[in-house]
């Protein structure tokens, strides 16, 4: 666990709750707190962005294994997403063979690696805007339909 030290730049509140609230925080979000005491934060939409950006950024040094790694990241967050599966599957469709590829590490030189990386690029910005349009209204439909006519904790929490 990581714990804030009050020093001159930062000021702790003098309430204990609200103290105790971001020393819990602060140990939840620290970059170097072990990934199983970190809160997971990352949904469809957040990450699908994340990964854009890095394949943005992929002339950097050393940026290939961070985008193999959050591509992995993608691919079982998409999956487990109850309303990517419902209502944007065929935009999952399209990008999924894109992503294993980068896992696999199977897009090796040349003309190859520039279309597969420009066509992953395009499907995840055409993803991204139908997401952005969507996305929340899906999931506030489904969680209506979840409390007021099934009911049922599993599709609540699900």
């Amino acid at each position: 666990m990581r714990v804030i030290k009050e020093t001159r730049t930062i000021k702790l509140p003098d309430d204990s709750t609200y103290r105790f609230f971001i020393q819990i925080w602060y140990s939840m979000v620290h970059r170097n707190s072990l990934d199983s005491h970190r809160i997971r934060c990352m949904n469809s939409f957040n990450i699908l962005r994340e990964l854009n950006d890095l394949i943005a950024k992929q002339n950097l040094l050393n940026i290939k294994d961070d985008i193999k790694r959050v591509s992995e990241e993608t691919i079982n967050i998409l999956e487990r997403d109850k309303i990517i599966h419902r209502y944007f599957s065929h935009n999952f469709q399209r990008v999924k063979p894109l992503l294993q590829d980068v896992i696999k590490k199977e897009i090796s030189k040349g003309m190859k690696k520039e279309r597969s990386s420009t066509l992953l690029a395009y499907y995840l910005k055409d993803f991204i805007i139908d997401l952005k349009e969507r996305y929340k209204t899906s999931i506030l439909s489904e969680l209506e339909k979840a409390v007021f006519e099934s009911k049922s904790e599993e599709d609540i929490f699900g």
